[in-house]
């Protein structure tokens, strides 16, 4: 009669803990969607990098890769003789993307095109499609290093991405802005497209230029994961 007791005892004691697990069990399988979908928007804003740092600290990342771009931007250079001009926007605005996120990562290759141009104007006039291409290149690298998922792991899902980003900031940014932009804005369509585009990127260099942008990622950007103060995060 008393085990009996007893027993009675243990299961009401038990009753609602097993409730309680799974109340807990319930809100635990209801939560990952609500989380995926709070991360997702988080991630195309900034980066894991910037995750749970402070607004003041975020802004911080975002004025380096402003002034970053912006030095680069008013140290292009042409050879021989103002033929080919040497630039590094495309990778370092691909960097900023990795760094600090999608929009954050648009915001500074906008601005930081935007700041170099009133830097060092040296007499030309403003192209804001030069700034939204830069951003966009960000943009996509953000998206294709930190939100975009992949099997792959390691140095693999690096050399991955960057071809994947490479190949869509090359056909997105270089070619269907910069390069129709400057080509209505040079010969106002009279010359055949085409052979605006052989002339700048055959004649002009500005395919070398490109591919030489796209290598230098491909040959730095595992050793700058590594390094721990970059905190660099490939999703």
């Amino acid at each position: 009669m008393q085990e009996n007791q007893e027993e009675k005892v243990q299961d009401e004691g038990q009753a609602p803990q097993s409730v309680e697990n799974e109340a807990q069990q319930s809100d635990s399988a209801a939560t990952p969607k609500k989380d995926a979908k709070r991360s997702f928007w988080r991630k195309l804003l900034f980066s894991d990098t910037l995750e749970g740092k402070s607004l003041a600290k975020k802004c911080a990342y975002i004025g380096v890769c402003v002034a970053l771009l912006a030095i680069v931007n008013t140290l292009e250079g042409k050879i021989p003789a103002g033929i080919i001009q040497i630039s590094l926007t495309t990778y370092f605005s691909l960097l900023a993307g990795i760094i600090v996120g999608p929009a954050f990562g648009f915001t500074a290759g906008f601005l930081g095109d935007l700041v170099g141009f009133l830097a060092n104007s040296g007499g030309n006039a403003y192209y804001p499609f030069i700034g939204l291409a830069m951003g966009l290149t960000a943009f996509i690298g953000g998206v294709v290093f930190g939100v975009m998922p992949l099997p792959l792991k390691g140095l693999a899902s690096i050399f991955v991405r960057a071809t994947i980003a490479a190949a869509l900031t090359f056909a997105i940014c270089s070619v269907a802005i910069n390069t129709t932009a400057f080509w209505v804005i040079y010969n106002g369509c009279k010359v055949p497209y085409w052979t605006y585009f052989v002339s700048r990127y055959i004649l002009k260099g500005q395919l070398w230029v490109s591919l030489g942008n796209y290598a230098l990622l491909f040959i730095t950007l595992p050793a700058l994961v590594k390094i721990k103060p970059l905190n660099i995060k490939i999703l």
